[in-house]
C-alpha cells in the first residue's frame, strides 16, 4: 500500500512534513495564484529549508521581472520601449522569447505570446471583461502577431515592428518559472522534488518517497467543484494543463473564457481541457494553451501527427467529459495522489487557473 503523509495546517508556509525524511513544503501567493514545493532529502532540515528559502527568492526575482502587471519589469520595459528600438535583454528572457516564438510557429499561431493587446481589449487583463467591437478587434489584431518581432540573437535584443505591441506571458511564465527552480534544486543535488504552480503547471523530479514509481497527479479540470477523471504519474516529467473553467464573463447569455484564440482575436467557443506532458515545464506550459485553442478534434490530430503526449478533455457534449489519452496513460483513481495543498492530500491538475491571456500572472 502506498503511504501518504498529511501535511500539518496549511496555514503556515513552511513545514517539515516528515522529520524522518525532512521532507519540506512550502506554499506562497504569485503568479495570480501560488506556488508550492515539496522536497525530500535525507539531509539536515536546516540544509533543506536553505533550499526552500532559495526557491521562493528565485521565484520572486523571476515574477518582478516577467510581469506584465509589475510596472518595472522587464516585460513592461520591452512593451514600452521595442517598437521606438532595439531593446537590449537578459538572457533568459531572451531564451524564453525564442522558445515563445518557436512553440508558435510549431502551433500555426494557436500560441503566441504578442496577445498582450487582446488581453486588455476583451478585459483580461484587469479582470472585467467586456465585449469589444469587431472594429476594435481588428484593430487590435494590427498588433498581434510573433512575425511582427525581431529577435536578434548576436545582439540580444528584441524589436517590435508594429505600434502598440505588447507581449503577455501568461501562458508560459509559470512553466518557465518552475523550469528555473528545477534546475536550482538539481544543481543542488536534490532528486526528489514536486514542483507545482496553481494545478497548471508541474513538475516532478524523481519519484516520491513512498515508493511509487512516480508521482501521481489528478484529472480535475474544474477544481474541488468537479470529480476526478483519472490519474497520471509523473517522474521527471512536466505536466501543463489550461482550460476557463475560472476566468470567464457572461455578457448578454453568452459565455467568453479568457482563453483567447491569438489567430481570430477572440475568445475559443469550445469547452474543453488541454493537458501536455513532456520534459520540459516551459513547454508543456505553452503547448497546453495552444492544445486548448485548437478544439478538441484539431488538438487530438496536431498531437498524434507530431508525437506530443497529451491529455484531452473534451467538455462541449451535456453528458459527462470524453477523457482521450495521447502517448500517455490515464490510471483509475484508486486513492488520493501525493498532494499540495488540498486535504486529504491530493494533487489536481486544474484548469480553473487556466492560463493563456489571463489577467494576474505574467
Amino acid at each position: 500500500m502506498q503511504s501518504v503523509v498529511p501535511f500539518p495546517s496549511m496555514n503556515s508556509d513552511l513545514h517539515v512534513v516528515d522529520p524522518k525524511r525532512f521532507r519540506m513544503y512550502l506554499r506562497k501567493p504569485t503568479m495570480g495564484s501560488y506556488f508550492e514545493l515539496i522536497v525530500d532529502g535525507d539531509r539536515p532540515a536546516a540544509e533543506l529549508r536553505v533550499l526552500m528559502d532559495e526557491a521562493w527568492e528565485l521565484v520572486q526575482h523571476l515574477v518582478d521581472r516577467l510581469s506584465a502587471h509589475v510596472p518595472a519589469s522587464d516585460v513592461c520595459f520591452i512593451n514600452e520601449h521595442a517598437f521606438a528600438r532595439p531593446v537590449l535583454v537578459d538572457p533568459d528572457l531572451f531564451g524564453l522569447l525564442q522558445q515563445a516564438a518557436a512553440v508558435c510557429e510549431f502551433t500555426g499561431g494557436a500560441f503566441d505570446v504578442t496577445i498582450g493587446p487582446l488581453v486588455k481589449l476583451w478585459g483580461f487583463f484587469a479582470r472585467e471583461g467586456r465585449v469589444p467591437s469587431d472594429a476594435e478587434i481588428e484593430e487590435a489584431m494590427g498588433s498581434v502577431g510573433m512575425g511582427h518581432v525581431e529577435l536578434n540573437p548576436a545582439a540580444r535584443t528584441v524589436r517590435f515592428h508594429r505600434p502598440g505591441m505588447e507581449i503577455n506571458l501568461g501562458a508560459i511564465g509559470k512553466g518557465f518559472v518552475i523550469d528555473k527552480v528545477v534546475a536550482m534544486l538539481r544543481r543542488s543535488g536534490v532528486t526528489c522534488a514536486l514542483v507545482n504552480a496553481g494545478g497548471s503547471s508541474i513538475f516532478a523530479l524523481g519519484a516520491p518517497p513512498d515508493g511509487s514509481d512516480g508521482w501521481r497527479v489528478g484529472l480535475r479540470p474544474g477544481g474541488t467543484a468537479m470529480e476526478r477523471l483519472g490519474v497520471v504519474e509523473l517522474r521527471d516529467q512536466a505536466f501543463g494543463t489550461s482550460g476557463d473553467h475560472e476566468q470567464h464573463f457572461v455578457t448578454g447569455g453568452v459565455r467568453y473564457g479568457h482563453i483567447l484564440d491569438p489567430r481570430t482575436g477572440r475568445p475559443v467557443c469550445h469547452r474543453m481541457t488541454a493537458c501536455s506532458l513532456g520534459d520540459s515545464a516551459t513547454r508543456t506550459d505553452a503547448l497546453s494553451t495552444a492544445l486548448a485553442v485548437m478544439g478538441p478534434e484539431e488538438a487530438r490530430r496536431f498531437c498524434v501527427q507530431h508525437g506530443e503526449s497529451a491529455v484531452v478533455i473534451d467538455e462541449s457534449g451535456e453528458g459527462a467529459p470524453v477523457v482521450e489519452a495521447i502517448r500517455c496513460t490515464i490510471r483509475p483513481v484508486a486513492g488520493p495522489p501525493q498532494t499540495m495543498g488540498l486535504s486529504p492530500l491530493s494533487l489536481d491538475a486544474s484548469s480553473r487557473d487556466g492560463k493563456q491571456t489571463r489577467g494576474r500572472h505574467h
